[in-house]
């Protein structure tokens, strides 16, 4: 069966058609509006007052390193690998702490379970 068109739906698709044209039209205005104002000569503004200005660069400060003597120095490298293994300890025995809750919260659910 061959269906036909309605006149409605001649009369959505015609408007619909319409609605693009009008659009499409006021987008060409804008831009030859934009290519107007160009051409005029005239000069744009910028949006945020300190954008694309050139910044006066400031001398960084003076200062000297302290002297550490080479006794400071190792101390300070086994003080560095000892708080390393610390933090190693500690975060196993975080993932141990987070293996009992998640065995505790098992036992609670199977106690509530059974209780109920």
């Amino acid at each position: 069966m061959a269906e036909t068109k309605t006149k409605s739906s001649e009369n959505d698709s015609h408007a619909s058609a319409k609605g693009r044209a009008l659009a499409g039209g006021a987008a060409a205005a804008g831009l030859a509006g934009a290519v107007a104002l160009a051409a005029n000569g005239r000069v744009k503004r910028r949006s945020l007052p300190g954008v694309g200005k050139k910044r006066r660069r400031m001398a960084p400060p003076s200062v000297s390193m302290p002297h550490v003597s080479k006794p400071t120095r190792k101390a300070l490298g086994a003080t560095t690998r000892a708080l390393g293994k610390t933090t190693v300890e500690v975060g196993k025995a975080g993932v141990r702490a987070g293996e009992l809750a998640a065995e505790f919260r098992r036992v609670r659910e199977q106690a509530q379970k059974r209780g109920s």
